[in-house]
């Protein structure tokens, strides 16, 4: 049986630079032999661990994705974080 991705994500929205929690909280389908993480800035992460933090360095609108498989085949989820700039005192 396939695996059937599905991620959360603590901190959301946030000012540059932002921290973010990537949590794998797939519960359904088969055991994944492999995972990809895509953070949306161009970097990737293939950790089987349940969580990933990352550090987004500029504001902007990204589309992340848990990518799950084993040889039955693969799921994906996808959601969005969005990083703003950070106001100056003025």
């Amino acid at each position: 049986m396939k695996p059937d991705a599905s991620l959360d994500i603590f901190f959301r929205v946030g000012f540059e630079p932002h921290l973010v929690v990537f949590t794998d909280i797939s519960y359904k389908g088969g055991e994944p032999t492999w995972k990809v993480w895509n953070f949306g800035d161009g970097t990737y992460s293939r950790s089987m661990g349940k969580k990933e933090i990352h550090i987004y360095q500029k504001p902007g609108k990204y589309y992340v994705s848990l990518k799950t498989g084993n040889s039955a085949g693969f799921d994906m989820d996808k959601d969005i974080v969005k990083v703003y700039k950070y106001p100056l005192p003025g």
